[in-house]
């Protein structure tokens, strides 16, 4: 096993293949930063693209849920809809509230990181303690953690990586290279007890809007490292076993780019399914508002109760204009023991499609 490097890398890892696919990595990351300005409700992104990488991220662990359940837990979530559905529905609420703290602070200390890791397994932050340990990558690429005696401590490591994040003059590097070493880092000094990959892949969308490459995350790269998850970790086990930056930046700059490229379309197919909806509904009924058409491409799955609230009206007129727009095909209504919910299914099938 070889011991963990603190950064600086002391190698070139800007190879010419490297460099190519750096140019296209950068150029549909720049694409979708310019989509995401223009779009004039960010939150409706959040909600469904945000929630893609919260959901795959879960899935990387082996904990398998549906996009369904997650909204069904986040409609009721007095009801416990599945524990794993409860899992990814609060690194869900982590992402939100963590980029809430980047966007006003705008940077990544340790310990902030401290509490994402907290807020996702539910945690008192002040009483969680790093584990004094350095890790090793078994032959399925997972971490094997081994107690530190005589290696850097796991502190020490945070504490390098941490200045890595928050000072670029000092390491002349593209940002995407970065992105993908911060990734790499983390994930090998593994510093808390559990749920050190999630942490890990929050921090790298968090350090994207740190960096001003997207304004907002929902660069869901969760779902590419899913797809390809053995050549994942196999390529995380290379660069520590023989240093072999060259295929894995290559992978990591490809998934950025391809959920880069999905994204963009996602996002075009939203905005012409939202325009579609409010051309049709302003036209066809006299209850048509923005408030309206907002709330139901903010919330996929929604219920009288939350029509009620967000519109401030009764629920008798909640009810008869969700009945209505569900009798005409603009949502599906199904029911859950006694309640009712309406899904924004043409919504929902741009979200789930591949």
């Amino acid at each position: 096993m070889k011991i963990l490097k603190k950064l600086p890398l002391q190698q070139n890892v800007e190879t010419k293949a490297v460099l190519k696919k750096l140019t296209a990595a950068n150029k549909a990351l720049a694409e979708l930063k310019g989509m995401l300005w223009n779009i004039p409700n960010n939150e409706i992104l959040i909600n469904t693209l945000a929630l893609q990488e919260a959901l795959y991220s879960t899935s990387l662990e082996n904990l398998e849920s549906t996009e369904h359940e997650v909204y069904l837990q986040k409609l009721f979530p007095e009801n416990i809809i599945s524990s794993i559905a409860k899992k990814v529905l609060q690194n869900f609420i982590t992402i939100k509230k963590s980029y809430g703290l980047i966007t006003n602070i705008g940077q990544l200390k340790q310990k902030h990181i401290n509490a994402i890791n907290a807020d996702l397994i539910q945690t008192d932050e002040k009483n969680y303690h790093y584990a004094e340990s350095t890790l090793a990558l078994n032959t399925a690429g997972k971490p094997i953690i081994n107690p530190s005696k005589h290696r850097a401590t796991t502190k020490d490591l945070m504490s390098n990586l941490e200045t890595y994040i928050n000072k670029n003059s000092s390491y002349q590097l593209d940002l995407l290279i970065k992105t993908a070493i911060i990734h790499y880092q983390f994930y090998s000094i593994h510093p808390f007890s559990k749920d050190n990959e999630r942490t890990g892949r929050i921090v790298t969308q968090l350090y994207l809007i740190m960096q001003n490459l997207l304004p907002l995350p929902v660069l869901y790269l969760s779902k590419y490292m899913n797809k390809f998850k053995y050549e994942y970790y196999k390529l995380l086990r290379e660069v520590r076993t023989v240093e072999h930056w060259e295929n894995y930046l290559l992978f990591m700059l490809d998934g950025i780019e391809q959920t880069a490229l999905e994204a963009i379309l996602k996002i075009n197919k939203i905005q012409m399914l939202i325009a579609g909806f409010e051309g049709i509904i302003r036209q066809k009924y006299k209850f048509y508002s923005s408030e309206l058409i907002t709330n139901i491409f903010l919330n996929p799955y929604i219920n009288i109760e939350l029509i009620e609230k967000k519109l401030n009206i009764s629920r008798i007129t909640a009810a008869k204009y969700l009945n209505t727009l569900a009798k005409d095909g603009f949502l599906k209504k199904e029911q859950m023991g006694t309640a009712n919910y309406y899904i924004n299914s043409k919504l929902m099938q741009i979200i789930i499609e591949n």
